[in-house]
């Protein structure tokens, strides 16, 4: 459920009632709503690329700028992977 309560999309996570939380979602690749990262937030997950109707990369600016703003709040900004292999399918 914990997982469920990270999806980005309403519409999933709505038939599950009550999910783990808080949880803020932010716009994805939008430099301005990194703003909202401060000293209340615990961690930070992000999923760099996204394919849920169709592929979409940030910028690498805006993984640079998440980064700086992490490091800024005294955060740690290393990558860290879900899994030890990298799955695909196709």
């Amino acid at each position: 459920m914990g997982a469920l309560a990270l999806c980005g999309n309403r519409a999933m996570r709505e038939p599950f009632g009550a999910l783990p939380g808080p949880v803020r979602h932010l716009r994805f690749d939008d430099e301005s709503a990194l703003d909202k990262i401060d000293s209340s937030i615990a961690a930070v997950v992000v999923e760099p690329v996204q394919a849920e109707g169709g592929v979409r990369v940030p910028d690498a600016r805006f993984i640079r700028a998440l980064r700086e703003r992490l490091r800024s709040r005294g955060r740690d900004a290393d990558l860290r992977r879900s899994s030890d292999r990298l799955w695909t399918h196709g």
